[in-house]
């Protein structure tokens, strides 16, 4: 099987990383680009020997199951064996095994026997799919038991559990992020070695592009209470599961969605049945998954929705991981959410390609709120607030957006222009590839101030020009001086860093910060402890709205030659200079002068 130029880029950063000593790696893939077969090939190919097993850990069987078929397509002399529930691992199982596919529940479970079958030393790695889950104890357990952990111990009489550096452990996902308690992945992995986002896969062509479309209703989600960093499910299923709403996704889909199955995600059980018996009423065969759906029925169920036999499935949290249908052509998101995790793994069921597959549509039900903002896929690729998404024509860097996910902005009210009469509408966003062709102006997305991307994953705001700025030694003015924000995985870095007037360079960092509104309300503290003007760094104002001057653009260009001549890469091009305006133009040049000078 002949891998995809990301995958194989992927598998090189790995071995990169491992071959350097670094053992806890995490890699990040948008739902839809071949995690499982990256993997399979990976283990096949560098770790699975005639002394070494692989191991694979995951929550759900259909994820093992979905594993242990990838490893068959890439070997099928491989010996795989599956170790869950009652399919338990004989002796003679395990020692013929090159790769154990094993659920966490069964060897992770807090006073379990199971994984006391299993020798660490017989392990070259330990595979976590779905590995934004792998801060909760069970998978604490098993990485203290093989040695790969870097958590603290969960039992305290466990003094070494980092103790085996030859095992790789692996974590694969598409959400790379804090977990719903707010804790970060660093706790078990070390470094992000691989990440190729969803934007820039359906810009590749790897993924089907997505064309976007909001509903919006009139049902109150004000007092709707959060458990977890989401709407608690069953007071949210009391202001949602009603007719009128039902009826309204129901007569969206009739109007809206492409010919084609379409995968519906409910709030639990009930509002499962209802919608249900809504599309079925309307004459649309539906049908329903849940928790408590039988093996054998659910199996057929998808079978036939795969087949395109049943036209609209409707399921609630079950559906969100381990199942792929790339003939999905609608995934309409019936449940309003706060959950990042949640949407990308939703909307990531539906875009994997297909013969005659140029799109899929999702479709964003989005209620009046007063203090809950739910996501959308607008806010997911960081579309500006206030922007007409359909013909928008100043959409600012949604690929680098992508990572800002754990807080959106705008009251829905006021981004949608709704009232208190409103009763129920859609707003047609268009498709992302569309927006993609206007990514040029990059600024930092929500901020509020003029930052510049001209390095990759570096952002400048620059002061004037012998400003004077507080450091921990104190006050003194500068040549030049700057801001710069780094983003890492789930944080946005602040340094400060100045030329003095003796032209020597220095640099400190500020702090790390979670979201843009966090970094921006630091960068107005400083800016109001050292009386610098903010009109100058914030984004707008009547007296940068005149178009670039050509003398600016012949500086800037004579710079961006300089620079180049010093043997540096920038990211940027004189194309950007066509949609900054005069006011940004002066930021510019004294960002590309200090770098000049750097």
């Amino acid at each position: 099987m002949e891998l995809r130029p990301y995958q194989q880029q992927a598998i090189d950063n790995i071995l990169a990383e491992y071959n350097d000593g670094n053992n806890k790696l995490l890699m990040s893939m948008a739902t839809g680009l071949g995690k499982t077969v990256l993997f399979s090939r990976l283990a096949k190919d560098h770790f699975i020997s005639s002394s070494k097993k692989v191991l694979v850990v995951a929550h759900r069987e259909e994820l093992l199951n979905q594993a242990l078929e990838k490893f068959k397509m890439v070997d099928k002399d491989l010996c795989c064996f599956i170790d869950q529930g009652g399919k338990k691992l004989s002796p003679m199982e395990y020692m013929n095994a090159h790769v154990i596919l094993a659920s966490v529940q069964t060897i992770g479970r807090a006073g379990t026997e199971r994984i006391q079958r299993y020798d660490p030393d017989d392990f070259s790695a330990v595979i976590i799919d779905e590995a934004h889950r792998s801060l909760a104890q069970s998978y604490i357990r098993v990485f203290e038991y093989f040695g790969i952990s870097k958590h603290p111990p969960l039992d305290e009489k466990n003094s070494d559990v980092d103790w085996n550096k030859k095992c790789l452990l692996l974590g694969v996902t598409a959400t790379p992020m804090r977990t719903k308690n707010g804790e970060s992945l660093k706790f078990a992995y070390d470094k992000l070695v691989y990440k190729y986002d969803l934007i820039t896969a359906i810009q590749d062509g790897w993924l089907a592009n997505i064309h976007n479309l909001v509903a919006a209703t009139n049902i109150n989600l004000g007092e709707v209470k959060t458990s977890n960093g989401d709407f608690q499910i069953s007071d949210l299923a009391s202001k949602v599961n009603t007719e009128g709403r039902n009826e309204f996704i129901v007569s969206t889909y009739l109007e809206k969605a492409q010919p084609g199955p379409t995968l519906v995600f409910a709030v639990d059980t009930d509002h499962n049945k209802a919608l249900a018996e809504r599309f079925n009423d309307r004459g649309v065969e539906c049908k329903i998954i849940d928790g408590n759906t039988p093996k054998k029925e659910r199996a057929e169920i998808l079978e036939k929705f795969k087949e395109g036999d049943i036209p609209v499935l409707v399921n609630c949290m079950v559906l969100t991981e381990g199942f792929d249908a790339p003939n999905i052509r609608n995934i309409l998101m019936a449940r309003p959410t706060k959950s990042t995790i949640f949407y990308i793994q939703a909307i990531g069921r539906g875009t994997r390609l297909a013969d005659g597959k140029d799109k899929v549509t999702v479709i964003d039900f989005v209620d009046n709120i007063s203090k809950h903002d739910p996501l959308t896929l607008k806010y997911i690729v960081g579309i500006p607030e206030g922007k007409k998404t359909a013909k928008a024509k100043e959409i600012e860097d949604l690929k680098e957006e992508l990572e800002r996910l754990d807080e959106v902005g705008a009251d829905i009210l006021e981004e949608f222009g709704l009232d208190s009469e409103a009763d129920y509408r859609i707003i047609d966003q268009g498709l992302i590839l569309d927006l993609t062709q206007f990514i040029k102006e990059n600024y930092i997305e929500k901020s509020r101030y003029t930052w510049f991307k001209i390095l990759e994953n570096e952002w400048f705001l620059p002061f004037p020009n012998y400003t004077e700025f507080v450091t921990k030694k104190g006050k003194q003015k500068y040549y030049s001086s700057r801001l710069k924000a780094m983003k890492g995985w789930d944080e946005i870095e602040l340094w400060f860093e100045a030329i003095t007037m003796t032209k020597q360079k220095i640099k400190s960092k500020i702090g790390s910060y979670n979201t843009a509104r966090q970094l921006d309300a630091r960068v107005k503290g400083l800016i109001i402890q050292n009386d610098i003007y903010e009109g100058f760094l914030a984004k707008g104002g009547k007296w940068k709205q005149d178009k670039i001057t050509d003398g600016q653009k012949k500086y800037i260009l004579g710079l961006l030659n300089e620079y180049k001549l010093q043997g540096r890469e920038l990211d940027m091009t004189t194309d950007d200079l066509d949609i900054i305006n005069k006011g940004d133009a002066g930021l510019l040049i004294n960002i590309l002068k200090y770098e000049t000078k750097a």
